[in-house]
């Protein structure tokens, strides 16, 4: 990734929307020990319209110039209709985690009409047909 100094206005734009702002940043996006799926039934009192605004946002900023914390965030995009306490809990790791990582980000730039790809593809053959598998 590259410094990008619209990304960077960008997350500071969203911490501060969610009063992240002054959090203590972490150097890991989710903690091994995550629990997206619980048992509990304890709902967070910011309430479901809170935390759809706030994944939203996520969402955005990784498809945008934040691609590291797309796993993360769609994960937590699948609880949107009962979010939970863990489920707040890990929203707040992320942006914990952009807090400390703010300066980093995708940099487009039109210097060049050539458009630079890579992938990797792997061919097996499942009875008698050839399967590929392309990873980009």
């Amino acid at each position: 990734m590259y410094i990008c100094r619209a990304s960077e206005i960008c997350t500071n734009s969203l911490l501060s929307r969610f009063s992240m702002d002054n959090a203590n940043s972490v150097t890991t996006l989710l903690d091994v020990n995550v629990d997206f799926v619980t048992t509990s039934d304890e709902v967070e009192e910011r309430g479901k319209n809170s935390y759809q605004s706030a994944v939203c946002s996520l969402l955005y900023l990784s498809t945008r110039t934040r691609p590291d914390i797309t796993f993360a965030v769609n994960n937590l995009a699948k609880y949107c209709s009962k979010p939970l306490k863990n489920h707040w809990t890990c929203m707040k790791r992320i942006f914990r985690y952009l807090k400390g990582t703010s300066e980093l980000g995708i940099l487009y730039s039109n210097c060049s009409d050539e458009c630079v790809s890579y992938y990797d593809a792997v061919t097996e053959v499942i009875g008698n047909r050839p399967q590929v598998t392309v990873l980009l």
